[in-house]
């Protein structure tokens, strides 16, 4: 299976399906299942993402007793499983804008959580995901750029 590793609160984001587009600044011709990876580094300004009202509320129901949000977000493993089904750029010329890249229309359709949650700047791409399941357990895994393959038995059952 493919696999895509994120950093938390993204990684948490997209298996509870709260996030059902991620940015990249590539594109992606892959479609099919993906194991979603939470990161194992978990950076500052991350954690300082995962705290802010909007992370916070969607992620609220992951939050272990006793312990902060960002305390309760796995890392270093694989969380969840989900379908790829899309890939989009986020711009493109729109009639009657002349000849300067455009949000493309879907763009300007998101929620305002969605947007909160992806990087839609002009010149990146929205990975369309659906279905997410997230695991009973998560999987340790080491994770890698780019998309890579991780096999386990567990997963293939969920696809």
């Amino acid at each position: 299976m493919k696999a895509l590793s994120l950093t938390q609160p993204w990684a948490s984001l997209v298996a509870i399906g709260a996030k059902k587009i991620e940015t990249r600044s590539w594109s992606a011709q892959y479609r099919g299942p993906l194991a979603i990876h939470a990161a194992k580094s978990f950076p500052v300004c991350a954690k300082d993402y995962a705290s802010s009202p909007v992370f916070a509320d969607a992620l609220r129901e992951l939050q272990i007793p006793g312990k902060t949000i960002v305390e309760s977000l796995p890392t270093g493993c694989i969380i969840a499983v989900c379908s790829m089904v899309d890939c989009q750029p986020t711009s493109g010329k729109r009639p009657g804008h002349g000849s300067n890249p455009k949000y493309a229309d879907w763009v300007h359709s998101l929620s305002l959580q969605e947007r909160a949650f992806g990087d839609y700047h002009v010149g990146r791409f929205g990975w369309f995901l659906e279905e997410a399941r997230m695991l009973a357990e998560p999987i340790p895994a080491k994770g890698a750029l780019g998309l890579w393959s991780f096999d386990h038995p567990s997963l293939e059952a969920l696809v």
